[in-house]
């Protein structure tokens, strides 16, 4: 199932060239152990790669923080500030065989620390779905519709025989196919003219629409959260939530000293080389199915220049800001395809008539003189 949370901006931090060599560096996939217990505690996926994971296999990096150890006036920097993200909640793990003469520090935020920053930030997730179901006593319950088949017959019984006298529903789920028989036969139709324009659905699953709500921890049992709670945020929102804690812990013991604040800083200042988060896999054919590989197999290609994007996947990957701009980027360029269509009409339109056109003969024979 998709999970979408809704915010403003995402954060991006500078990376060098190194940096770059790094990304491919932890690109390469290893198989690594699954513990569901761990998983939940710490709010990771339990089930990612090693390269995508602490050591332990199980807790999911967030962000990815590169330092030269030669570069001893900056140690203390990064001590006050790496203390000071551990005393926030976040989870850290130092890599010293990456690069010859680059340390990295790798990022990982606990459920805790994820669902305090989401509701500090006022982000948006989905909530879970309800349906009021009457009874035949003229009272109401109110059930969720995340399985439909745990909805009795006790509950809607009366009402299938109301909607449905000559049917004989069995289930909740055969009544709901006859009432949206006719709705379902349109759709499927206008599906089959759509989809040369439309991905395939066993290569990009289709968006579920959800309710989202202003997140609230008093509030969440109201919020669709699954028993690995770490899959509630996407890996976009993560990196969020890491980025915009990074941009304001204090790398000083100095109370008074309001400028040696954020990565931003310590970037500037060289203590740290690079700083981002890491894509969700290799993008390559033999790679394991990821989203960055769908993406790239089903998004960033020349011949799916007719196809619709998958914005709502672009959103879960990269973010708001990103998906946003090829949303308007797309629909730009799709309004100018009717323009398009004109102007070469009237190109043709002018070079079959040029020969007719005296105000056109007139000049050329002005121009020949």
């Amino acid at each position: 199932m998709s999970r979408e949370f809704l915010t403003s901006s995402t954060g991006s931090m500078r990376a060098t060239d190194t940096a770059e060599e790094v990304i491919e560096l932890h690109d390469i996939d290893a198989s690594g152990e699954n513990d569901d217990n761990m998983a939940d505690h710490h709010g990771g996926n339990g089930n990612g790669s090693k390269s995508q994971c602490f050591e332990d296999g199980k807790r999911k990096i967030d962000y990815v923080l590169l330092y030269k150890p030669i570069e001893e006036k900056h140690s203390e920097c990064r001590r006050i500030f790496e203390k000071n993200l551990v005393d926030e909640g976040l989870e850290l793990e130092y890599d010293h065989q990456g690069l010859p003469g680059i340390n990295f520090v790798k990022i990982h935020a606990t459920w805790e620390v994820l669902s305090r920053y989401a509701e500090i930030m006022k982000l948006q997730g989905p909530m879970k779905q309800f349906v009021k179901v009457e009874r035949s006593d003229g009272g109401s319950n109110w059930v969720t519709v995340t399985d439909i088949e745990s909805v009795t017959e006790a509950y809607l019984g009366d009402e299938i025989d109301a909607l449905f006298p000559d049917q004989a529903a069995e289930s909740p789920l055969e009544a709901m196919y006859w009432y949206n028989r006719v709705f379902s036969n349109v759709k499927s139709t206008f599906q089959r003219l759509m989809s040369v324009f439309l991905l395939p659905l066993d290569k990009v699953p289709q968006w579920e629409k959800q309710f989202t709500c202003t997140y609230s921890r008093d509030k969440e049992y109201l919020f669709d959260i699954p028993e690995d709670k770490g899959t509630f945020f996407n890996s976009s929102i993560r990196s969020l939530i890491v980025d915009f804690v990074l941009r304001r812990k204090k790398f000083t013991e100095d109370a008074d000293d309001l400028f040696s604040v954020g990565l931003e800083k310590l970037l500037a200042d060289d203590a740290y080389v690079a700083a981002y988060p890491l894509h969700a896999g290799d993008y390559r054919e033999d790679a394991p199915d990821n989203d960055r590989k769908m993406l790239s197999e089903n998004w960033a290609s020349y011949r799916l220049l007719h196809k619709y994007q998958p914005i709502h996947r672009i959103r879960d990957y990269y973010g708001e800001k990103v998906a946003l701009y090829f949303a308007w980027l797309g629909y730009y360029t799709f309004m100018l395809v009717p323009a398009s269509i004109v102007g070469i009409i009237c190109f043709i339109f002018g070079l079959v008539t040029l020969g007719d056109d005296i105000p056109s003969i007139s000049l050329l024979h002005v121009v020949s003189m």
